[in-house]
């Protein structure tokens, strides 16, 4: 109000009086000056953590198992199945690479009138096995190929009833730890079970089975 009445009052436009003005002035402008300058600067970090987010969404390995050869060969006159060696890779359909840090798997035999799938894996297990530095699955690519032996984990049910597949159900299921350029950790986890009608795996099981966490 005092700056007002100086501009207003001709009266008043003392040399104390404008320097009182003049100070004011330029007391109100670098008040605003900083308002505006710690505003821009907040606008600006929030548009880069903005940013930077975005392009790790859009940029980030997006990875799923692909089953390359089922490991089951079903015998004549349905006769059962011969139970083989399950072969797969870690599809990559993303932008960057993944680096690999830990695969973990297992398949499982679950009566059908029992409880219908496996106990899901504890989200804090580790097997300590952790994959050497440059096992990765490319960008738009594929991993190198993994197994899973099926006839050594059931060789004595399956030898004994090659037929097992009718009572039971099979279930090849674990997770995936990988590494992004980012510097950020995510664990997959997935579950197929086998179906007998299509001769396939297929995806089965809710969060806890079929799940994409992050790490760190």
């Amino acid at each position: 109000m005092h700056l007002v009445g100086i501009l207003i009052d001709p009266d008043r436009w003392t040399p104390d009086g404008i320097t009182a003005a003049a100070t004011a002035s330029i007391a109100f402008l670098t008040f605003v000056l900083v308002f505006v300058t710690n505003r821009q600067a907040t606008l600006t970090k929030e548009s880069i953590k903005i940013a930077n987010s975005a392009l790790t969404e859009l940029e980030a390995p997006f990875i799923l198992v692909q089953i390359t050869d089922a490991g089951l060969t079903k015998r004549k006159l349905n006769e059962g199945y011969d139970f083989g060696t399950l072969w797969f890779t870690l599809a990559n359909h993303g932008r960057t690479p993944a680096k690999l840090v830990e695969i973990v798997h297992k398949s499982e035999l679950v009566q059908i009138t029992g409880s219908g799938i496996p106990k899901p894996m504890d989200l804090e297990f580790r097997c300590m096995n952790t994959l050497p530095y440059g096992v990765i699955a490319a960008p738009r690519g594929e991993s190198q190929p993994f197994s899973r032996d099926l006839l050594a984990d059931h060789k004595t049910i399956v030898e004994g009833d090659p037929r097992i597949l009718r009572k039971n159900d099979l279930f090849f299921y674990g997770f995936v730890r990988y590494a992004t350029i980012f510097k950020e950790t995510y664990r997959m986890g997935f579950c197929f079970s086998f179906d007998r009608k299509g001769d396939r795996w297929i995806l089965v099981g809710e969060g806890n089975y079929n799940y994409l966490t992050k790490e760190s």
